[in-house]
């Protein structure tokens, strides 16, 4: 079955590709540089949905509720930024090659020209850690989001399986993965399969360690906030190992004074089988092919300076083959996905503060068959309105709330009709009684099956010399998901509709230090207590289900780090943490969480060459398998190293257009996270990207 609006997305999408490929032909830019920054006011506080346009063209892009903004591309140097938000003076910043920009605006007292500002990025200016995507990330399956601090991917075999993602050796349930302000966690199974999101859709990663008040249920670990596509116009075409073949086209459509309307579209398939070692012999793993068509819609209306309206599109249809694990191999089944999300936001803006309404909703339809034994269908819902304001009393306090009601459902060949309403509502209160000190105290309670409190007080003090310190105490839980309810009783697996919900309490302290030359420092410390963690097992009656344990901890110590830049067009960067996790039920490591994660990234760049070298490192890891006797035993996974190696030239006689070339697994290593879903070994892709 075909959803009719998908099917006029795509023809769309193949409509407007003619066009403008077509429309390329003629087309020879000048070069063009990405800027980001960040819009801030005296007290270091986020400016909001700040207007900044380009000075020399219509160009613009607002600011989010982390005053940040970014124009990929589309400036020439020499250009300069108006920032424009009502209640503050309007400010002009030159354009240069240092990134992050930091704009400070003044409280709007008495009307001035404007003036000309530049400022230093501080590690105060934000509370998110960020990550600008490189070609390299773009085109590799797993160097984008591995990059953040403390995560890790759970894959399950080639590109063609599930892609999941936890942080600090915590599980994928554990994290939110939000796209544009779409929650995309489907409430079916409680996690986010970044297989079925293509690196098209964002520019910017944010990754907050502590979102529990902005989301209740499911974000005990963190969120990662994907940032999508604003003013970026680029065709890209690569093609490699495994049959792997991608065309996208992404093009700014208008782009005028009060109105932005941004296009997507694309394709991305793969043969997917390939060899791997199975103990002292070579077998090849079969049925792995993918196929995922996307398009999607961005619009950005300004109807006045204190009205400002968002709206997103995103369409994407997946199928694949679903080969399972080498033990119970399935060479004939299929899994495909009918993926929409959507939102629209009206910000109401205020001279102290702004007020929003939102509406989100993110909707699949699966289908899994396989000849012969099963067939199944999935149709999942989730749907949110809510309003959220902030308000500055008064220059050293802030209050920050909301109010959300949310419907998760699902109608499913396995489960029946499930559905769950949940009604919350937060408030936060950040007190800044000296610019080197903020108390930020908060609160939420969501009222699904029963009534929950959430709380969170962080404390940030910033030293002399830019250095921060952070201290954060809160709680967090997460509901069990339909299928650990619901999920029928079979042979081999079924549901515990007895299920508590998950219960944590965290502690973190951190602190950041800026070096010269754009260098940086960051050690944290942080420990969790979780009760009542859900964790499917098999029992002795080899029968799968889920169960609450009773008591569990993880407590990671990181480092983070920046090399001052020595050496012009050198970039070195990492970060590394050391975890424990432990069943204090049992004594026992947590299964599959490694000991160690670390990320090491170098890159170098001379006049229109790049080279990136990125290295994840995941260490040992426990779980429970069978002896030969077919008896539970504790087993290791030996240290994995994945590095990936990324060559980008810009043509010379077309500045606007490079080639790639990205070696994936470089090393040929087993880089499986499960052992019984092995992943392809080394493999090379190519490509070309041109931006108009």
């Amino acid at each position: 079955m075909h959803n009719p609006f998908i099917e006029r997305g795509f023809f769309l999408l193949k409509f407007i590709r003619i066009i403008l490929i077509s429309g390329l032909l003629t087309v020879l830019l000048s070069a063009v540089q990405g800027i980001f920054g960040y819009v801030i006011d005296n007290q270091n506080q986020p400016v909001d949905y700040a207007t900044v346009r380009t000075a020399h063209s219509d160009k613009w892009i607002i600011s989010d509720e982390a005053g940040y903004f970014m124009f990929p591309s589309g400036l020439n140097r020499g250009d300069s930024l108006i920032v424009s938000r009502i209640g503050f003076r309007k400010t002009s910043v030159d354009i240069s090659d240092d990134v992050p920009v930091v704009i400070r605006l003044q409280r709007e007292v008495i009307r001035l020209d404007a003036v000309n500002v530049k400022g230093n990025f501080s590690s105060k200016n934000t509370e998110w850690n960020s990550q600008t995507l490189s070609e390299t990330d773009r085109i590799a399956k797993t160097s984008a989001v591995q990059s953040l601090g403390g995560s890790f991917l759970k894959t399950y075999g080639g590109r063609a399986g599930i892609l999941l993602l936890g942080i600090d050796g915590g599980k994928p349930e554990h994290t939110k993965i939000v796209l544009d302000g779409i929650d995309l966690t489907n409430p079916q199974n409680g996690q986010s399969d970044l297989s079925e999101i293509p690196g098209e859709y964002y520019e910017q990663m944010y990754f907050a360690k502590t979102p529990g008040i902005s989301f209740g249920s499911g974000a005990m670990d963190g969120a990662i906030y994907l940032k999508p596509w604003h003013t970026r116009s680029k065709l890209s075409i690569t093609s490699g190992s495994q049959g792997y073949r991608s065309e996208s086209i992404r093009y700014n459509l208008l782009d005028r004074k009060n109105l932005g309307l941004s296009f997507i579209g694309g394709q991305l398939r793969e043969s997917g089988n390939y060899s791997y070692s199975n103990g002292s012999e070579t077998a090849s793993r079969e049925n792995n092919d993918f196929d995922r068509k996307f398009s999607g819609v961005n619009v950005r209306i300004t109807h006045s300076d204190r009205a400002i309206i968002t709206s997103s599109l995103h369409i994407s249809e997946t199928d694949r083959g679903s080969a399972g694990p080498v033990s119970h191999p399935s060479p004939s089944a299929r899994r495909n996905n009918e993926f929409i999300l959507a939102n629209a936001t009206i910000h109401q803006l205020f001279s102290s503060g702004h007020i929003s309404f939102a509406v989100n909703h993110r909707s699949n339809d699966e289908r899994y068959s396989n000849p012969g034994t099963d067939t199944s269908r999935h149709q999942v819902l989730s749907e949110n309105a809510a309003i959220r304001w902030k308000q500055q009393i008064s220059p050293t306090l802030h209050i920050h709330g909301s109010a959300e009601i949310k419907r998760e459902s699902v109608e499913s060949t396995s489960l029946g009709n499930r559905s769950r309403n949940n009604a919350s509502g937060a408030v936060s209160i950040s007190y800044v009684p000296w610019n080197s000190i903020k108390l930020q105290p908060s609160v939420r309670i969501d009222n699904a099956d029963a009534v929950r409190h959430t709380y969170d007080v962080q404390l940030e003090v910033t030293l002399p010399f830019s250095a921060a310190i952070n201290a954060e105490t809160g709680t967090g839980f997460r509901l069990p998901n339909f299928n650990d309810l619901y999920w029928p009783a079979g042979s081999y697996t079924e549901g515990n509709a007895s299920l508590k919900p998950e219960e944590s309490t965290f502690a973190s302290a951190a602190i950041d230090i800026p070096l010269m030359k754009n260098g940086s420092l960051g050690i944290g410390f942080r420990s969790r207590k979780s009760k009542n963690l859900i964790n499917w097992s098999q029992g002795s009656d080899w029968v799968w289900r889920p169960e609450n344990i009773d008591k569990s901890s993880r407590e990671t110590a990181s480092i983070s780090f920046t090399v001052p830049k020595w050496i012009n067009g050198l970039a070195i960067s990492g970060n590394i943490s050391f975890i424990k996790a432990k069943n204090e039920s049992t004594g026992k490591r947590l299964e599959y969480v490694p000991d160690r994660i670390a990320v090491l990234k170098i890159g170098y760049t001379y006049k229109n060459l790049s080279f990136d070298v990125i290295n994840h490192f995941t260490d040992t890891r426990t779980y429970t398998g069978y002896d030969e006797n077919y008896n539970f035993v504790d087993k290791l996974i030996d240290p994995v190293s994945n590095i990936t190696l990324g060559f980008h030239a810009a043509i010379p006689w077309i500045p606007s257009a490079q080639i790639h070339m990205v070696i994936e697994n470089a090393l040929d290593s087993d880089i499986s996270f499960f052992p019984d879903y092995p992943e392809p070994g080394r493999s090379l892709t190519g490509g070309f990207t041109f931006r108009f």
